[in-house]
């Protein structure tokens, strides 16, 4: 996984090759409440300055406000 980086410089066949955490149903049933309240928070937002994303690695997840920016 450190050299995942190293894919960009690579050939044309491995540039849709897609690198994820390996979740448990538990993390998973997590990440999809989590998105779920992400997406009723930026709908919520009545001022439209914030994002709402879920981010951090299986079993630590959280839901990260994001100012946007103009």
């Amino acid at each position: 996984m450190i050299m995942v980086g190293k894919l960009k410089g690579a050939d044309e066949k491995y540039k849709k090759v897609i690198f994820t955490h390996d979740m448990t149903v538990e993390d998973r049933e997590q990440y999809k409440q989590l998105v779920a309240e992400a997406k009723k928070k930026e709908k919520d937002d009545l001022s439209g300055e914030f994002i709402y994303r879920v981010k951090g690695a299986p079993s630590s997840f959280r839901v990260l406000e994001i100012c946007k920016r103009y």
